[in-house]
């Protein structure tokens, strides 16, 4: 009943052709329609299309929830109750056998109580007769001697019938054991498959819960599904009205304003092609402002970049130090200078950042300058010591194709190598 009302819900919103409006104002009727009142009712049309649009992919992906909701419930362990059923069935089965194998075992046991009653009164009865046998069988000479050998006879053939009727009741006896350890095993079963059925209940009681769960869910999908059915309603309603005001006024403006509507369309199409070139114009802009900027990030990209340590040792007063083992290089094409002398030679105009730092045990006081060219752009001085020293001097400065930079020792100095010195610039 639950999944035919839903699918009829289904079927009901997929014939709703409605769609949703910003404005819940009526328009009044006019004498005359503008440029302005012509755009709105544009607009509206519009903004009309892309609501209708919204209101069925929400219906769409409602129902679809829908659908996948019945569908887990109906997947569900609903078999839960059958094997319920059968277990129980089993179990009254069980208990039945149980009940005449109980039964059965009672009857032995009156059985074997009263074969033991008459065995105790056959032996009783057997040993009588056989007392008296030894006394008798003094008496040779009397008459009645055959007589009792006869007797005496017969005694051994009752006690041959009594070992049998023995023999007879201990295998009735292991019989009844045989009967109880199978007993046993049915009360074992029995308990194993009350475990079992209270298991199942469980899972039934899980399962149950968790369909109560989802019908929830359902029924509150339910309620919002209704509250949007109403909503559509109204909507359609209000739709509708609008749709009957818009054929009345395009009819009136049909009837006696074809000429204002001429007007209009050349005025809508002028500043269609007024728009679409000031459209196009920013298009051209927004492509320059790109390529400008693709540019700027090529040139981010390549800037230069170059770190060199010092080859160490000792260094003469007033010479290029050579920092010429190169360990880090980028957006540089001739760097031969470099590796010769420890100079950089610019290839890219711009600004740098250039960074040397000196490690040495020279106990003296000692400096190094930085030159652009000829021209000094920055000093680093040390102070004697007695232990290594490292001193650095970091500058930034604007460099112009084919500039010269390079770091000349002071005074005389011993120099340390790769990783204690080096000489680093780049472009910022």
């Amino acid at each position: 009943m639950v999944s035919t009302i839903l699918v009829f819900m289904g079927l009901h919103f997929f014939s709703i052709s409605g769609f949703l409006l910003d404005s819940t104002k009526s328009p009044q009727a006019e004498n005359g329609i503008s440029e302005s009142h012509f755009t709105t009712l544009l607009k509206l049309l519009v903004d009309e299309r892309k609501s209708r649009e919204q209101l069925e992919n929400v219906v769409l992906r409602l129902q679809q929830e829908l659908s996948n909701k019945v569908s887990s419930s109906d997947h569900c362990n609903c078999k839960s109750a059958e094997i319920t059923e059968e277990l129980n069935n089993n179990t009254e089965q069980l208990k039945t056998e149980l009940g005449y194998l109980r039964k059965e075992f009672n009857t032995l046991q009156l059985q074997c109580g009263q074969f033991d009653k008459h065995v105790s009164s056959n032996r009783a009865y057997t040993e009588r007769p056989t007392q008296g046998t030894g006394d008798l069988k003094e008496l040779k000479g009397t008459a009645d001697l055959e007589t009792i050998l006869g007797l005496e006879n017969k005694t051994n053939h009752l006690e041959v019938k009594v070992y049998n009727m023995e023999l007879s009741l201990q295998s009735i006896v292991s019989g009844a054991n045989a009967r109880s350890k199978k007993l046993i095993g049915i009360v074992n079963k029995i308990k194993a498959t009350d475990n079992l059925t209270l298991y199942l209940t469980n899972e039934i009681q899980k399962s149950n819960g968790k369909l109560s769960a989802v019908m929830t869910d359902m029924n509150s999908r339910k309620q919002d599904f209704i509250a949007l059915v109403n909503k559509t309603e109204f909507t359609n309603d209000k739709l509708r009205s609008l749709e009957i005001w818009l054929e009345n006024k395009i009819h009136y403006l049909e009837t006696n304003f074809t000429l204002s509507v001429s007007n209009i369309t050349n005025t809508v199409n002028q500043s269609l092609t007024s728009l679409q070139k000031y459209f196009m114009n920013s298009v051209q802009q927004l492509q320059s402002g790109l390529n400008d900027t693709y540019q700027k990030l090529d040139k981010i990209s390549n800037r230069a970049v170059l770190s060199a340590y010092a080859n160490g040792g000792t260094i003469a007063a007033n010479v290029v130090i050579p920092f010429t083992q190169i360990h880090a290089l980028r957006g540089i094409q001739n760097f031969t200078s470099v590796m010769k002398e420890g100079k950089f030679t610019c290839e890219i105009s711009g600004m740098y950042l250039i960074s040397v730092f000196v490690s040495t045990d020279t106990n003296s006081s000692g400096n190094f300058k930085i030159y652009r060219n000829n021209r000094i752009i920055a000093t680093a001085f040390r102070q004697p010591h007695l232990n290594y020293l490292t001193f650095t001097a970091i500058v930034p400065e604007r460099l112009h194709i084919n500039d010269s930079v390079f770091v000349k020792n002071g005074p005389e100095m011993v120099v340390g190598n790769i990783g204690q010195s080096s000489f680093s610039i780049i472009q910022i």
